[in-house]
């Protein structure tokens, strides 16, 4: 059955086919933009996924498939070394991550991964899989990865980061607050997998919900990078504590996929700084 596409579906549609057959990806290949490692950025995988935040099964096996096929596989934390250390970079490497920590990882995406041996890396709100956070899932049907299921990927090269605690957009939060969601969850991973955890990811990742300030805090908490939402590439200029990430959707399927590789999502900053400007104007006018 066919799922209603999504008005935001719709519009990440309009803007990658507009971008992709305006000759931008071909331009930007030419001319030698968007030069940087793409990092991609996942929640669920299922076999008939009932939000736009899920993607379908054989979608993201097509997918891996092409990555496999097309590029070097690099771990988020290899980039971040390759870009403090001014490496050189190539737009034919590619990173994988997934947010939320849903259960399907285990048992849908991951063998998948396995297949065609890509590693990953999961960030993992740590409320949620405890149980004590108020945070909704986008997808309240999916329960959350158990301790002994991370503990088992980790085994089997998956990597984690930090999602916070309770899933709250950062910029919201007072500095107490931001304080203990960024050292609990870190602390709360660390002692499960008693291995160091080096990255964050922004809870929802949107321009209106990242700030350099907090990158200053996240650094200070002792991570060694932060991932975005905003959409683009990551090139030896690139703060690692506001990495981008494109984000891949259902509704993107396996064409918008390829597109969304040559950068034809990244346009999508435009609408999200629009929103923000919008929302600050009006609220200054009530």
């Amino acid at each position: 059955m066919t799922k209603a596409i999504s008005f935001r579906g719709f519009s990440r549609q309009l803007l990658s086919v507009v971008t992709f057959y305006s000759g931008y990806c071909r331009l930007s290949e030419y001319l030698k933009l968007n030069q940087g490692v793409r990092i991609l950025c996942f929640h669920s995988v299922s076999d008939n996924p009932p939000s736009q935040y899920a993607v379908s099964t054989e979608d993201f096996s097509n997918q891996m498939r092409f990555l496999a096929d097309n590029y070097e596989i690099v771990s988020i934390d290899q980039l971040v070394t390759f870009i403090k250390e001014k490496k050189p970079l190539s737009p034919a490497m590619i990173a994988v991550s997934f947010d939320d920590g849903y259960r399907d990882f285990f048992t849908h995406a991951f063998p998948i991964l396995q297949r065609y041996a890509i590693s990953a890396t999961m960030f993992l709100p740590t409320g949620s899989m405890d149980g004590i956070s108020k945070y909704k899932h986008v997808l309240p049907q999916s329960k959350s990865l158990s301790w002994d299921q991370v503990r088992q990927l980790r085994q089997d090269g998956i990597d984690f980061g930090s999602h916070a605690v309770s899933h709250t957009s950062m910029t919201r939060l007072t500095q107490q607050e931001i304080k203990y969601e960024l050292e609990y969850s870190k602390a709360r991973i660390e002692s499960e997998l008693t291995v160091p955890i080096k990255g964050f990811a922004y809870p929802y990742g949107a321009f209106k919900d990242t700030d350099p300030k907090i990158g200053k805090r996240i650094s200070a908490s002792g991570y060694s990078w932060a991932v975005t939402s905003v959409s683009g590439a990551n090139d030896n200029n690139t703060n690692p504590f506001a990495l981008r990430r494109t984000v891949i959707m259902r509704d993107d399927g396996f064409e918008g996929f390829k597109r969304a590789l040559c950068g034809a999502l990244d346009g999508w900053i435009i609408m999200q700084k629009g929103g923000y400007y919008l929302n600050k104007v009006t609220s200054m006018t009530k």
